[in-house]
């Protein structure tokens, strides 16, 4: 919810007139946290608490990231910087999604007495958060680093904190992420100037792999490793990663399939040895423009080629494994749970009666209908004894248009059927092998010619769906669902007035269903493509969250839970709900959802 900061500063300032200092600063602290990282109410909160005294007697057991912001403030403002900044770092990681750099980068150059450097390791570490073991970001992560790479600037230059080894690994770190290749290879050689160590060579020859100077970054993961030889088998993986970007398969493969012997429960490892196992150099002519080709097109290696759409490449391992990218798991509703035993047991489902506690989504009945080879809702006897509340079958605000409307309990399409060109575009990419970077990459292409004016009956191709032989009716549904709203978020590149956010506004704003899950797929990788619209996106996602019904199955709270932490500036406090989500307290806890 948005904060009316020059309404929270007027009562402030009436509140101080008045006499009345806490109630003033309750609001001033309003009115700085709606404005992080602009100087508007510093003179106002300084005004309100200008000794320590008032400060701690003022702020005195409130823990929350809104005081706490106010007390690191007021800290700097009485020249206590020792104890601001470090304080104001911790907010800062957690508040990922505010321009907290702002005032750190500033405060921390002309900070006097001496800073820690290690109290700044956590924010500093805040944009490997998303991309572990990844080297090529998405402009949202890209762009969030550098951010963070404005305080790494900071302590780089102060002399307290620039000796110290550690710290320099870790702005180098921040730097490569931040696509400033240059300054992280200049912040390693400073570190292992202070002192040689595994981390200063790791940041070394990740800088340099990242410059695809390959020569430089073999020799500085092999002086890494006789600095550490415990480190052996994680550098002996990083020199294969290098092999296999500079072409050299035979070595990469070599050590991808030691690492998948000794790492057998590493799907990175797996991935990685099946499919160098599967390729093969480019030889003879045309060789130059072509780094490979592939030899036997049997096995795992194969299918892994078939999944991506080309020749994988190290990151493809990190990727593969996650689900909503590298798999679609299946819908969990009861009534598909039901369906999965019927396919199983090889039983008739028109003779089926679906009776459960809570309305389900639409899409559930939807795919009972299909799998009786019909798209008409009314072939599935099904009855629910309670609505969830909020109630399910309304949108949550008001909404250019509804993809479900209800009589009573019973949905029916809000959107006449689209057209067969809408149709066969959307079933193209849902019968492509689910990769979603692949899928993402196809979207666009196809989404730009379809254009703005498709938007709409992209959204009605989500509810009239064809029916497919090649999957199961829930599968095949949520696969159409989700190419639709990826073809939908390319069919302009604006967003404020833009048709993609209109369609998809209203599907994530309107009744429950699992074209939300389709929305959420599409606006999570929108957002780390296009950080322009990142803020609006976050906060339309965070509102979906906490209006979600409080009882009933949610059909997309799992696929909001994995996807919303990939985007890299979001509060941990909605990381902490989702990893809640993912896995609750155990049993004997009253944490339910």
């Amino acid at each position: 919810m948005s904060i009316d900061h020059a309404n929270e500063a007027r009562i402030a300032a009436q509140a101080l007139q008045e006499g009345d200092r806490k109630h003033a600063m309750h609001h001033a602290a309003n009115a700085l946290f709606a404005t992080v990282g602009e100087d508007t109410y510093l003179t106002l909160l300084h005004s309100i608490a200008p000794t320590i005294d008032q400060i701690q007697n003022l702020l005195e057991g409130d823990n929350s990231d809104r005081l706490l912001t106010a007390k690191s403030v007021l800290l700097h403002l009485v020249g206590r910087d020792h104890e601001a900044l470090p304080l104001l770092a911790q907010i800062a990681n957690f508040r990922r999604d505010l321009a907290y750099e702002r005032w750190l980068a500033p405060w921390i150059a002309s900070a006097s007495g001496t800073l820690h450097a290690r109290e700044f390791a956590n924010y500093l570490l805040a944009p490997t958060r998303t991309n572990l073991g990844r080297l090529r970001l998405r402009p949202a992560e890209v762009r969030f680093a550098a951010r963070v790479a404005l305080v790494a600037d900071a302590l780089l230059h102060r002399q307290d904190v620039g000796a110290d080894s550690t710290l320099l690994s870790v702005l180098s770190s921040v730097y490569r992420r931040a696509g400033r290749l240059d300054d992280a290879v200049a912040a390693a050689e400073r570190s292992l100037a202070v002192e040689a160590s595994f981390f200063g060579y790791t940041g070394l020859a990740l800088a340099e792999r990242t410059r695809r100077r390959y020569d430089e970054a073999r020799a500085a993961f092999e002086a890494g490793a006789k600095v550490d030889p415990s480190a052996e088998l994680t550098v002996s993986a990083d020199l294969g990663r290098i092999a296999w970007e500079a072409g050299d398969l035979d070595d990469a493969r070599e050590r991808f399939t030691a690492l998948s012997r000794a790492t057998p429960d590493d799907p990175e490892a797996k991935i990685g040895a099946a499919w160098l196992q599967h390729a093969r150099p480019a030889t003879g002519f045309g060789a130059t423009f072509k780094r490979w080709t592939t030899g036997d097109s049997s096995g795992q290696g194969a299918t892994f080629e078939t999944q991506v759409g080309r020749p994988l490449l190290p990151d493809d391992t990190v990727l593969i494994p996650q689900p909503w990218i590298g798999w679609l798991p299946e819908s969990n509703d009861a009534t598909i749970n039901t369906a999965r035993q019927v396919l199983e047991k090889d039983i008739d489902p028109s003779g089926l009666r679906m009776t459960v506690s809570h309305l389900e989504a639409p899409s559930v009945r939807l795919a009972m209908a299909m799998l009786q080879g019909s798209t008409d809702l009314g072939v599935v006897n099904y009855s629910a004894s309670e609505v969830p509340t909020p109630d399910i079958r309304l949108p949550r605000t008001k909404v250019p248009f509804v993809l479900w409307t209800y009589d009573d309990n019973t949905p029916s399409a809000g959107l006449p059927a689209p057209s067969e060109e809408v149709r066969a575009a959307v079933d193209e990419l849902a019968r492509l092998p689910f990769y979603l970077p692949r899928w993402w990459d196809r979207a666009k292409e196809a989404g730009r010619r379809l254009g703005p004016a498709r938007a709409e009956e992209l959204c009605a191709a989500m509810v009239h769906p064809t029916l497919s032989s090649e999957f199961t009716p829930w599968v095949w549904l949520q696969r159409t669902q989700i190419a639709a709203a990826l073809l939908v978020a390319h069919v302009d590149d604006g967003w404020d007035s833009s048709a993609r956010r209109r369609a998809l506004v209203s599907i994530l704003e309107g009744p429950l269903d699992w074209v939300v899950d389709a929305a959420v797929v599409a606006l999570v990788q929108l957002a780390l493509d296009e950080p322009d619209h990142l803020p609006a996106i976050r906060s339309s996602l965070e509102l979906l969250w906490d209006q979600k019904p409080s009882s009933g199955h949610v059909c997309w709270a799992e696929v909001f839970a994995v996807t919303y932490p990939r985007l890299p500036d979001v509060s941990q406090h909605y990381i902490q709900l989702c990893e809640e989500w993912l896995n609750p307290p155990s049993e004997g806890s009253d944490y339910s959802h």
